[in-house]
């Protein structure tokens, strides 16, 4: 979305180019509204955006993997507790 960004504004050319837009260089370094900057951002915004997302789906795992382990853990408690368990067999 970054290099989109960046292109339309270079090809619809005028002055000034994207001073909103250069904006993004406070966060992506390296990133100027020109066409090597467009792939320096777009580069650095893809690798900053899977870094996010990997780390959020592995805290999403951990958690998942702790509330599944204390189910767990409390399930045989809850078939000695519970008067309407009977056993197969």
């Amino acid at each position: 979305m970054t290099f989109l960004a960046t292109a339309v504004l270079l090809l619809r050319g005028g002055e000034p180019l994207g001073p909103t837009l250069s904006l993004l260089g406070n966060y992506l370094f390296g990133f100027e509204v020109s066409w090597p900057g467009a792939a320096v951002g777009a580069l650095e915004a893809g690798v900053i955006g899977f870094g996010v997302g990997f780390v959020m789906a592995k805290l999403i795992n951990v958690l998942l993997r702790f509330y599944e382990t204390s189910i767990c853990r409390q399930l045989p408690l809850t078939e000695v507790l519970d008067p309407s368990h009977t056993p197969e067999g």
